[in-house]
């Protein structure tokens, strides 16, 4: 394909613009409101410790610390907002389609069919063959691990993961069924995208990585377009940008519904801290009249407080990243309107 204009990525986005590109993306969303109960929550409990009389400098300490965590979780979600204004910038210039946590149940990966991982940002090209590039953001629970010593972790912490896809053009092209994968293609892959999987169904080529793209990166972003056109001519398709261009992708079935707003979002995580607060209260109230000491309080946070709380936090940002089913009244309407208006027909 032709060299691109990456100079989008090189700017410096304004705050305006990194506050619009961060309310475009439902998982930074959640991150920011988290980032924001951490910081301004302690802050409050220092300000009240430290004008009451006889305060408690170890408790100002500890706020302390936990303010300096959201402060530094705010900052960087704000920096990564910044990766959606350059992408903006870079789909503008070059003519090119940037997604940003979707669903895409209709790409025929396994990955994304089944609904494991969303698009968490790509870009993709209205050549044909088509040629999409970006990260992924998996949806399924995190899976928490106990140590034999009370030790908690996570077993598939949420990760960004890059993908290559290719779309070849209809027609004369045969079906594939295999790839002529060559020792410096399978090499340049694994050197961008960590260990890859290669999946052929129909006219599509996806390729999904172990490791983040990071397309803001212009060196990795070039990279990846360029193993996105060497796919697509070891599978025997030549580029073209005019008439034989493929009419657009089909649209899962109600993809046209908008993701939850910003401001649903956060007044989802603001509730999901007050219950999981007062829930958390009740608990331990409740244990304390068990006498179990230190050792069983340990314990009971450890085997069942804590794995809880990473079960809802994973719910949550399903939830946020999820687009909201309609119902079938508005759908029925929907319809209707469309065919009044002759965009659609009954089916």
């Amino acid at each position: 394909m032709t060299s691109l204009d990456l100079t989008p990525l090189e700017r410096r986005p304004s705050p305006l613009s990194r506050l619009r590109s961060l309310g475009a993306s439902p998982i930074q969303v959640v991150g920011a409101t988290i980032g924001g109960v951490i910081l301004f929550g302690p802050m409050i409990g220092i300000l009240v410790a430290v004008l009451r009389p006889g305060t408690d400098w170890g408790f100002v300490g500890t706020m302390t610390l936990f303010a300096a965590c959201g402060a530094w979780a705010l900052f960087d979600v704000l920096r990564k907002a910044g990766t959606g204004t350059g992408l903006e910038g870079v789909a503008r210039a070059n003519g090119l389609t940037l997604q940003r946590s979707v669903e895409a149940r209709h790409y025929t990966g396994s990955r994304f069919r089944s609904g494991e991982r969303i698009i968490l940002h790509s870009l993709r090209t209205h050549t044909s063959p088509a040629l999409e590039v970006g990260d992924t953001w998996p949806t399924k629970r995190v899976r928490i691990r106990l140590g034999s010593s009370g030790t908690v972790s996570a077993a598939n912490a949420p990760q960004a993961e890059g993908f290559v896809r290719v779309v070849l053009p209809p027609g004369d092209h045969p079906t594939l069924r295999t790839f002529p994968m060559t020792a410096q293609l399978d090499d340049a892959l694994w050197r961008l995208l960590g260990d890859c999987s290669l999946e052929i169904h129909g006219r599509e080529i996806t390729v999904m990585g172990s490791q983040p793209l990071e397309p803001e990166s212009p060196e990795r972003l070039t990279a990846a377009f360029q193993l996105a056109d060497a796919l697509a001519q070891f599978a025997g398709a030549t580029q073209s940008t005019g008439a034989d261009v493929p009419p657009p992708e089909p649209v899962q079935r109600g993809g046209t519904r908008r993701t939850r707003h910003p401001l649903t979002i956060v007044g989802g995580v603001l509730g999901f801290f007050v219950v999981v607060s007062v829930a958390f209260a009740i608990v331990m109230s409740s244990l304390e009249g068990l006498h179990l000491g230190e050792a069983g309080l340990h314990a009971v946070l450890a085997w069942g407080i804590v794995p809880v709380i990473g079960v809802l936090v994973a719910l949550l940002l399903r939830w946020a990243t999820v687009r909201p089913r309609r119902s079938r009244r508005s759908e029925r309407a929907s319809r209707r309107e469309r065919w009044r208006s002759g965009e659609d027909a009954w089916r």
